[in-house]
């Protein structure tokens, strides 16, 4: 029998003979992608009867299909797992979660510099009698002289499925070089733990904790939670960064939220280079809205769906940060960012081609209740009167023709075709106009 070894172009790469009736293909290890080591771990098993390993780098397999001599049998490399390499000097801190110690309020004063450290902060009390924790990151500066430097905030998870934010803070983190590092970042890669560990949006009584803000010492449990993390811990910061993703039943593009007549959030928003800016200057009760009040400056990064770890955004919000971070002093000008394990061992860009600016955004939505149907993909621009979505009844029949009310792009929209009267279909991002002057309050309809 004849065995063929491929290299990455298909060329005969050396031969091996093994004693069976059917014709063995050896994909060689130069199979890898560029940039990548590769491992014999995992192949896709379609089409394949049986996989084995040689003594060498290569894998041995016994393919379901007769070739000719001449015919080579050509293996896309991306059907071949590559694992990702985990670096053990990236690490964050030698401080495990179950070792790290708790205290009632965060004091930066107690940090030492030169040094990531990790807390649990006690912030209210729960069923048990026990308190609700939630766990911060500081890294503080060598570089710090006298209490004149900005405390730079990263929160993520504040609605507890709200998952991609949480590798950000991981790589942001994980690439500071304290010796340099000028001033400090205090992250929260997840705040809203109750609905975190209950895989839900809500905290626990069904609230948006992110309609709470500035929250009260006594009333509803989302109240009292918000006017807790606030006090103890936000209320300490020169600058935030907040990071969601959309909600269950939604997509994201890749979007920032900000005050775009602010010369610091405005700078802090087109450093981040999304795929979209929408102006919006902070809605009542929202997280940003209250620092906002507050002096404190801040933007909101919406980063893909919810659930879920979207590689391409998480890798351009970390890049973002980087320059913002830069673009303060904190740190030196950034090259750009490398990552191996934050990003999944998927290939990304480094920044989207180019950024919209919105001077409004809103929220279309359904009339009728019905299977719905959103044609528009996310972050395409679309004509005022394009049909954007229908509603169907159960047997197919068209209920309702959903067109987009004005020239504008697609920032998110309805993924989940269960739709109920008044459900929300496209978020629509209105496109800037030349010389257009920016609302002083600019507001959604959520």
């Amino acid at each position: 029998m004849k065995t063929t070894a491929l290299n990455s172009f298909g060329q005969d790469a050396s031969v091996n003979n093994h004693a069976n009736s059917n014709t063995t293909t050896i994909i060689s290890s130069d199979l890898a992608a560029p940039g990548y080591t590769y491992s014999p771990d995992y192949m896709d098993d379609r089409n394949l009867k049986s996989l084995s390993y040689d003594s060498s780098d290569t894998i041995a397999i016994e393919v379901n299909k007769s070739i000719s001599d001449n015919e080579p049998l050509l293996l896309d490399s991306t059907r071949i797992y590559k694992p990702p390499v985990l670096d053990k000097q990236s690490r964050i801190t030698d401080t495990f979660a179950t070792n790290a110690p708790s205290c009632d309020e965060l004091n930066l004063d107690e940090f030492e510099a030169g040094k990531v450290s990790v807390v649990w902060i006690n912030l209210v009390k729960q069923g048990l009698g026990d308190w609700i924790k939630i766990p911060v990151i500081i890294a503080k500066g060598l570089a710090n002289s006298g209490k004149n430097y900005n405390v730079f905030g990263l929160t993520a998870a504040m609605h507890g499925n709200e998952l991609n934010g949480i590798p950000v803070i991981h790589a942001v983190l994980s690439t500071l070089d304290l010796a340099t590092l000028y001033g400090t970042v205090v992250a929260i890669p997840c705040v809203n733990v109750v609905g975190f560990n209950a895989l839900l949006r809500e905290y626990m009584d069904g609230k948006d904790l992110n309609r709470q803000f500035p929250g009260a010492s006594s009333g509803m449990a989302s109240q009292v939670f918000a006017y807790a993390f606030l006090t103890k811990i936000a209320a300490s910061f020169t600058h935030l960064v907040d990071l969601h993703t959309a909600s269950c039943g939604r997509v994201n593009s890749f979007y920032v939220r900000a005050d775009m007549n602010g010369p610091d959030t405005k700078a802090m928003a087109e450093l981040m280079h999304p795929e979209i800016i929408l102006h919006n200057s902070g809605q009542e009760g929202t997280f940003r809205g209250e620092l906002t009040n507050r002096k404190i400056k801040a933007i909101t990064v919406e980063i893909g769906n919810p659930q879920r770890f979207h590689p391409q955004y998480i890798n351009w919000t970390v890049q973002g940060i980087l320059r913002i971070l830069s673009h303060y002093e904190m740190i030196p000008e950034v090259s750009q960012y490398q990552s191996t394990t934050i990003l999944l061992n998927q290939r990304v860009s480094n920044v989207p081609p180019h950024t919209i600016l919105c001077s409004k955004g809103f929220w279309i939505y359904t009339t009728v209740g019905g299977i719905l149907e959103v044609y528009p993909p996310i972050g395409c621009v679309i004509r005022k009167g394009n049909m954007i979505a229908c509603v169907k009844d159960i047997f197919g029949n068209i209920l309702e023709t959903v067109y987009c009310p004005e020239n504008g792009v697609n920032i998110g929209c309805a993924e989940n075709p269960v739709a109920f009267s008044g459900d929300r279909v496209l978020h629509l991002g209105v496109l800037m106009k030349p010389g257009e002057v920016l609302s002083k309050a600019g507001k959604e309809n959520y």
